[in-house]
């Protein structure tokens, strides 16, 4: 693979690790991770390092998929991941707990086919928190033999890419783990023909954000009515055909 940069989202429901597991591709504690009631990430945040002579970026995305997300909430950080990862990231990383594959996660799978487009799943791994609660066993006897439909559907979609980390790992082992997802990540690359995953959205939200900073540094500008062109569409609800713009999240004008 020819990529000198490696792009990568971590999404999931609060609570998982996803953070946790931001910090351990990355080698250090970069993101803020730590048990509580309220939400440890509240905006997207990116840090990024050096793995075998490419640059790896990860972004962490906050819950947006929860019920109590805001529709405002959800459209800013989608705009703000976007704007991190363009033109396109290389991998949708699903981050979810051993053992815990919930209604909860189907639904966050549901809402990053509905934002990204069913495309995305061809750029999805699924990345399994608490690696040591396997004890001895593997993790793919493990996947093999759960009883949960609804994860052995995900790890189908996904063309059965996935992998574990323990979080607390540390040393030859955290680096083991570090390497096999970055291997999963680019045997899929490969396998996509070297392409980041991309589409109308990306294209669309990078035309928003000119627009808007346009509209943020010129005097004159600022003083169009909301009416005008630049203003003159609202978000869409998630799940609704989106005849009237992007596939997949239909699109917005306001960041």
């Amino acid at each position: 693979i020819s990529q000198i940069k490696l792009k990568l989202i971590l999404v999931g429901k609060e609570g998982v690790g996803k953070s946790a597991t931001g910090n351990t591709i990355l080698g250090n504690k970069v993101f803020e991770s730590k048990l509580g009631a309220k939400p440890v990430t509240e905006t997207c945040k990116t840090g990024r390092r050096n793995w075998n002579g490419k640059e790896v970026v990860v972004i962490d995305m906050p819950d947006i998929f929860s019920p109590e997300a805001s529709d405002t909430e959800t459209y800013r950080e989608i705009s703000h991941c976007i704007v991190f990862s363009a033109p396109g990231p290389h991998a949708l990383v699903l981050v979810t707990q051993l053992g815990r594959y919930t209604e909860e996660d189907k639904k966050t799978v549901k809402r990053v086919r509905e934002i990204f487009g069913v495309e995305a799943m061809r750029h999805m791994i699924v990345l399994f928190t608490r690696k040591e609660d396997l004890g001895g066993d593997s993790l793919k006897a493990y996947v093999r033999n759960s009883e949960n439909k609804n994860l052995k559907e995900l790890i189908q979609a996904c063309k059965y890419r996935y992998c574990a980390f323990n979080n607390k790992a540390i040393g030859t082992e955290r680096d083991e783990q570090v390497n096999e997802l970055m291997r999963i990540t680019e045997r899929m690359v490969k396998e996509n023909g070297g392409r980041c995953y991309t589409n109308e959205l990306y294209s669309e939200t990078t035309k928003c954000v000119v627009e808007t900073l346009a509209v943020r540094v010129m005097p004159e500008a600022q003083q169009l009515p909301p009416s005008t062109d630049l203003w003159r569409k609202g978000p869409v609800p998630l799940g609704q055909p989106p005849g009237q713009g992007v596939k997949g999240l239909s699109h917005w004008k306001q960041l």
